[in-house]
C-alpha cells in the first residue's frame, strides 16, 4: 500500500515507510527455497525490498542489487 502511494503522490515518506515495514522481514529470511511463496517465504520481501530500493533511486543501489542476487 505504501509502494502505491508512493506512486500517486510522489511524497518520499512512503517509501521510507515502506523500507521500515519490510526490514523486520529482510532480517528472518529463511534461505530456505523449496517452499518458497511469495507472501510466506523470502521472495515476496526481497522483492518488495528490491522495488523500494529501486524506486530511492540510485544510492541505494547496491541494497536493492543484494536484494536481487539473494
Amino acid at each position: 500500500m505504501k509502494i502505491k502511494l508512493y506512486s500517486l503522490y510522489n511524497e518520499e515518506r512512503y517509501l521510507s515507510e515502506a523500507l521500515e515495514l519490510v526490514k523486520p522481514h529482510l532480517s528472518q529470511l529463511r534461505g530456505g527455497y523449496k517452499d518458497c511463496t511469495f507472501l510466506c517465504g523470502d521472495c515476496g520481501p526481497l522483492a518488495i525490498a528490491a522495488v523500494i530500493y529501486h524506486l530511492r533511486g540510485i544510492s541505494f543501489k547496491a541494497e536493492r542489487d543484494a536484494c536481487i542476487k539473494k
